[in-house]
């Protein structure tokens, strides 16, 4: 027959209670046991039937077995599949509800709960080698000498199995001595069995099942795992261990043999039964009809399936009045202590336990530990299948000998495996049959003494307005997402869909508690704060801890390398600005589920808040404003303690979804998350100053943690800031300026200094968080801070081994400095303070992780001072930011020298000009002691070659006022040139050798050689000025020491620049080298000396010149100057050949005048100008060096003896005709200077070219 169960809220069916029954209704299948029971293939692994706690599927199998208990299933369809766990139903004022109906006010019973949740947990991880000797595999089939040696010989292994996989958010919770929503939960739900060992795959008859097993079960490899149950032969060699007290188990024993000869004596007839039986059926007849009588129908397995239509009245008070589901407290206790699934108290009930943990193991045999005062006193070994017959057998339970192989005991079994397995086939296949709605939550109960079954639709039942059947549903929709959640991390079922599928049904019964408890709430009003933050902790857990993402979404690598500075226009480079210096909690997770679990933890502060709230103020109205005393303090600290928990994770899960948006530009949600966090953490300050530190030492570790997210906070704010300054993306896509950065670090800073409620008399507290010592504005005299960026600060730079004079400066000057940046466009400036910015995060975070490192770590999670690498990179974050805002301020001084230069009356004050230049070099110092702290050698270096620029600025002049002169009379700028050179050497000795890091290397040697340079021509312009006119009077003849003193330094400059390959360099020392002995020749004391010097000044001008000749392009102007002043050295010593190379230099300049070459320059249109204007100047003088060369050259021609020859008039003659002629007018560009001297240019090039063509052919 066929019925429909579209709208069934009950249905009902009888179980066989002896054999012949059983055979009458259902064709039996083979027997139950340990070798005919299945483990589905790999193939059926994920195609599950049922999903079920041990308790709930032994609860089902010991209907008709068992009938003086009451049972009660709860029963939930996931996309077909039912999930079974053991149900609790109590009475209006039971202790369930009372617990409810407290909320969270009740102190005492939150702390007692935590408190019995987190011992529970510890006695389930106890290892079981303390109290058995673990047994060797295929013990059955030794002799009972043989396996009493081994256990003698063989030690306890760790092969017991435990669930394999866990919580990590329940692990960080322990550690932190913070419970985990489960802990605030359990008050709420009666006697709720332990989370099992691990879940074991089942098929049973064709029925597949994933069943949470609690036995414990000695495998023979160590290494053998649930996913091993397929195969059978290794389960042939397992054993279960069972720990039993002696007495116990004799005490049940005896109770067997009473209840049995009971049963004899008071046998009914055959003719009593009978009369039982037409009693029942007439009163069933007689019943009066109301709207819950059963339709009986027979379906095709003979189950009897009652249609009810809806109740008239409230079911509740139906089942009650009938002594069903609903009871008094009593009967509720009585329930729980009574059901087999829990705690057996009858022979029947412990046999039928033990069997059915190692049938659903797939074990086929038991090892029985019995126990008497804490000790081991005999080992029995039974098969399963001999465990019906043998366990409450005398002999079994004897402890005379150590150990014994118990068989087969002759006699009737305690229960027959053959009903049950019949019974339970039936009745799974009835729930499959009628539990088909999806999402759907179902109750079975059978009550005590009754052969029917009722299943009910809670779900449907809940609809109508019971208080206690919505509560009911609410705590068992949370049961079946826990349940959900372990099946979910358990190795054994390794299908990813299924998994994400699970979880979401998780997070779907979850909701559906939060539903039904706010429904509630409309009911009574009682708002169960505690209840619902703790689911909305376990829908954020849910997102958090059992995602599937590979790595975060837009997150970088951490750049290795950093492009060198360069001489000319500073790019700064951007770091990586999305990853922390510790990986981050929750790093593996997507931004949807992390954005998620921000919504249900901030739903659950929301919620619980309020309370808090309120005890405080009402607290505060009774005693003065912001005292704590011991009292509030115990009532509110499992508020607190909830609330810290939220909190911190909320945190920790800002901060992450704030290194993503970092990394995707994603400017507005980073500036949410970094101000989100810090208020918060601020909150969460004011949490645990409610709590009592001196008597509660979780309350410290919680402080650690709060100090370690106060640094990441800052941490990321630095990154933020770092990132804007050195990428202009954030311009553009973030759309981000840099007064919004500024103003998200003054929001962070604030949130702790401008908090309502934290107390400034904790001076931890305070001086940590909330006024915290920054050294950079510390060593700024306060001058810079998040509200004072503009970078100037009154500084005296050290120069060698004197100590600067610090003189006052005027205050003037400093606001002058402070207008000129000020101008400076928007982009520049914005660069500029969001460095500063940074810096002060960088420092401030810093400073926290050094003292929490100093402080003694309650968390063995908490970085340790062993942890160097992550202090070391965070000074080079530090480091680097403070860099680039000294060269910042080191461009806009050079910018500003060289306007002065072009515009003498518009140039800025001497005072303005020295600020700038003392600003740019305190935040190079504050780089240097940050690099060498953390010993990073390669930006070590470079940050010496930055202040080596900065010394040689200030040994222009202008800066003279600031350095103290020397006893010894050297200048102001060679005391400057030497400070620059001692960085040099410095970053030298530091980087120790050139293999170690060649690029940073020959990079400090470049800038080391052109500071030589640089202070080898300053001591030549100081003691014999500039240009190249020859000295000639003997006293300004140098000493050998002041010689040296200016030829040493060139002379090393040209040897580094040789040994580096850097040959035009090497070219301009020899230029210049050249020029000096060009001066000093012509005053030396002797011809000897004389010679010397000239043949020094020719070698050196041969060198340099033949580099230049090949390398003209791009060189034109030093080329030209070097023909210049070559020509006037050969000019100077009389002779004929001497006067023929002095013009022959000159001519070599045709080709850096020619047609190509000046058009390539007018073709710049930026540095044209100056180009033209300096040739102008150059071909004036060429012109005259020519034209005198060739004067020279007539001059000697005509004091010769005659022969005739007039070779030289002839080529004066061929040049003044060249010159006499008329240049060019033609128009290139517009630029009338610019023209004319192109055209110019040219009829010079024309000359020179005519010029040496008559001199190849006539005078050679």
């Amino acid at each position: 027959m066929s019925s429909s169960l579209s709208s069934v809220d009950k249905h009902s069916l009888s179980v066989n209670d002896d054999d012949t029954t059983a055979k009458a209704s259902a064709p039996l299948d083979q027997p139950l046991s340990a070798s005919s029971s299945q483990q589905p293939s790999s193939t059926d692994h994920y195609h599950l039937d049922f999903i079920a706690s041990s308790h709930a599927v032994k609860s089902l199998f010991s209907l008709g077995v068992i009938d003086d208990q009451s049972i009660s299933v709860a029963i939930h369809n996931v996309d077909g599949a039912l999930v079974l766990d053991h149900a609790h139903v109590a009475a209006e004022g039971a202790v369930v509800e009372a617990a409810a109906a407290q909320g969270i006010s009740d102190s005492s019973s939150h702390e007692n709960t935590r408190l019995g949740a987190l011992e529970a947990d510890k006695e389930r991880q106890v290892s079981l080698s303390q109290d058995i000797i673990a047994l060797p595999a295929g013990l059955g089939e030794m002799k009972e000498t043989e396996a009493l040696a081994l256990i003698l010989a063989n030690p306890p292994q760790n092969s017991v199995s435990n669930i394999t996989s866990h919580d990590s958010h329940s692990d960080n919770n322990s550690k932190l001595g913070l419970p985990v929503p489960d802990d605030y939960i359990q008050r709420f739900l009666p006697q709720q069995s332990p989370e099992p060992r691990e879940y074991l795959p089942w098929k049973f008859k064709d029925i597949q099942l994933l069943i949470g097993s609690n036995a414990t079960v000695y495998r023979a490899s160590s290494s053998s795992t649930t996913a091993n149950a397929a195969n059978v032969a290794e389960h042939s060699t397992a054993i279960t261990v069972r720990i039993e007290q002696t007495r116990d188990l004799q005490s049940l024993l005896e109770r067997y043999e009473q209840d049995k000869l009971f049963a004899l004596q008071n046998k009914p007839s055959y003719a009593q039964v009978a009369a039982a039986k037409a009693i029942r059926q007439r009163q069933q007849i007689n019943k009066p009809l109301t709207s819950d009588l059963h339709q009986l129908a027979d379906d095709e397995q003979g189950l009897q399936s009652c249609i009810v239509a809806a109740p008239s009245c409230p079911v509740g008070g139906l089942l009650s009045s009938r002594g069903g589901l609903i009871s008094s407290p009593q009967h509720h206790q009585a329930d729980a202590s009574t059901n087999p699934a829990s705690s057996p108290t009858s022979p029947v009930s412990t046999v039928l336990d033990i069997y059915l943990d190692n049938i659903m193991a797939n074990v086929p045999q038991l090892a029985l530990c019995l126990q008497d005062k804490g000790l081991i006193q005999s080992v029995k070994l039974l098969s399963t299948d001999d465990i019906p017959s043998s366990l409450m057998h005398p002999d079994t339970l004897e402890t005379s000998t150590p150990f014994s192989i118990v068989h087969k005991a002759d006699g009737k079994q305690v229960f027959s495996p053959e009903v049950m397995e019949t019974n339970a086939s039936m009745l799974l296949r009835f729930l499959q049959a009628n539990c088909t709605k999806n999402n759907t939550t179902y109750l079975l109960r059978r009550e005590h003494g009754e052969t029917n079954i009722q299943l009910y639709d809670i779900s449907t039942l809940s609809g109508r307005g019971q208080k206690r059947w919505v509560f009911w549903l609410a705590m068992m929709s949370y049961r079946f997402a826990n349940r959900l959640r372990h099946v979910a991390m358990n190795h054994a079922v390794d299908d990813p869909a299924l998994k994400r599928a699970w979880r979401a049904r998780q997070r779907s019964l979850l909701r559906n508690t939060l539903e039904l408890l706010e429904k509630l709430t409309d009911m009574d009003g009682n708002q169960r704060e505690s209840l619902a933050a703790a689911v909305h902790e376990h829908l954020a857990d849910s997102m958090l801890g059992l995602e599937d993402s590979e790595g975060p979404a837009g997150c970088f690598g951490e750049g290795d390398e950093e492009a060198l500075p360069s001489s000319g226009k500073s790019v700064p480079t951007s770091p990586t600005p999305c990853v922390s210096m510790i990986q981050q909690p929750y790093a593996n997770i997507s931004v949807d589920a992390l954005g998620k679990a921000q919504d249900h933890l901030a739903k659950g502060i929301k919620v619980l808040m309020p309370v808090l709230e309120a005890d405080a103020k009402l607290h505060n109205a009774k005693t003065k404003k912001g005292a704590v005393d011991a009292e509030f303090r115990r009532r509110i600290e499992p508020v607190a303690t909830q609330l810290f928990a939220l909190h911190y994770k909320f945190v920790n899960v800002s901060l992450r979804l704030a290194e993503i948006h970092l990394s995707n530009y994603f400017s507005s949600s980073a500036m949410q998350a970094l101000r989100t966090s810090a208020r918060c953490m601020a909150d969460s300050l004011y949490l645990v100053h409610l709590l009592d530190r001196d008597s509660d030492k979780r309350v410290y570790a919680w402080m650690q943690r709060i100090q370690l997210q106060y640094t990441w906070l800052w941490e990321h704010s630095g990154h933020f800031a770092r990132s804007f300054a050195a990428d202009e993306l954030w311009r553009e896509r973030g759309h981000a300026s840099g007064d919004d950065v500024i103003s998200v670090l003054q929001d962070v800073d604030n949130a702790f200094r401008e908090h309502a409620s934290l107390d400034l008399s904790d001076s931890f507290i305070r001086k940590t968080f909330i006024e915290p010592e920054n050294p950079l504005t510390m060593q700024s005299n306060g001058v810079i801070n998040l509200n004072s960026l503009n970078g100037i600060v009154d500084f005296f730079a050290p120069i060698g081994k004197r100590k600067v004079q610090k003189t006052q400066r005027n205050a003037s000057d400093r606001e002058v400095a402070e207008k000129v940046l000020a101008k400076r466009r928007v982009i520049v400036r914005d660069q500029r303070k969001v460095l500063i910015a940074a810096s002060l995060a960088y420092s401030r975070s810093i400073k926290s992780f050094r003292d929490l490192l100093a402080e003694e770590a309650f968390d063995d999670t908490l970085p340790s001072e062993n942890d160097t690498a992550l202090i070391a990179l965070l000074d080079q974050r530090l480091g680097d930011s403070c860099n680039e805002t000294g060269k910042i301020l080191l461009n806009e001084l050079r910018r500003l020298l060289q306007s002065a230069s072009a515009r003498p009356n518009d140039a800025a004050p001497t005072g303005a000009v020295e600020y700038m230049l003392s600003s740019a070099q305190f935040w190079f110092f504050q780089a240097l002691e940050v690099f060498e702290r953390c010993r990073d050698l390669r930006n070590l270096a470079l940050l010496r070659c930055n202040l080596c620029q900065a010394y040689k600025l200030q040994a222009n002049a202008v800066f003279s006022s600031t350095t103290p002169k020397p006893p010894d009379g050297h200048t102001h700028a060679d005391i400057c040139l030497q400070e620059a050179i001692h960085h040099l050497e410095a970053a030298h000795e530091a980087l120790g050798e050139r293999d170690l890091d060649p690029k940073t290397w020959n990079f400090v040697s470049e800038e080391m050689a052109a500071t030589f340079l640089v202070l080898g021509v300053r001591r030549r312009q100081s003691f014999i000025g500039s240009g190249s006119v020859p000295v000639l009077m003997q006293a300004l003849r140098l000493s050998p020491g002041k010689e040296q003193s200016i030829v040493e330094p060139i002379e090393r400059a040209r040897q580094i620049y040789e040994q580096l390959g850097n040959h035009h360099q090497a070219a301009a020392a020899h230029y210049q080298l050249a020029l000096y002995f060009s001066k000093i020749w012509t005053c030396q004391l002797n011809e000897v000396k004389t010679r010397e010097k000239l043949t020094l000044a020719f070698q050196h001008f041969n060198a340099a010149y033949g580099y230049f000749l090949k390398a003209i392009r791009g060189n034109e102007i030093t080329f030209c100057l070097l023909c210049i002043d070559s020509s006037g050295l050969y000019a100077a010593v009389p002779g004929l050949e001497s006067t023929c190379k002095a013009l022959l230099r000159c001519l070599d300049t045709a080709d850096a005048l020619s047609k190509n070459v000046v058009e390539t320059k007018l073709k710049d249109v930026q540095g044209r100008a100056d180009w033209f204007r300096q040739m102008d100047v150059i071909t004036t003088a060429i012109d005259e060096r020519v034209f005198k060369a060739l004067r020279s050259l007539v001059k000697i021609e005509n004091e010769a003896a005659g022969d005739g020859n007039d070779r030289y008039k002839s080529l004066y003659r061929i040049a003044l005709q060249a010159k006499m002629r008329p240049a060019p007018s033609e128009v290139y560009c517009g630029d009338e200077f610019i023209d004319s001297v192109a055209n110019r240019l040219h009829a010079m090039h024309s000359l020179l070219k005519e010029t040496a063509t008559h001199y190849k052919e006539k005078c050679v």
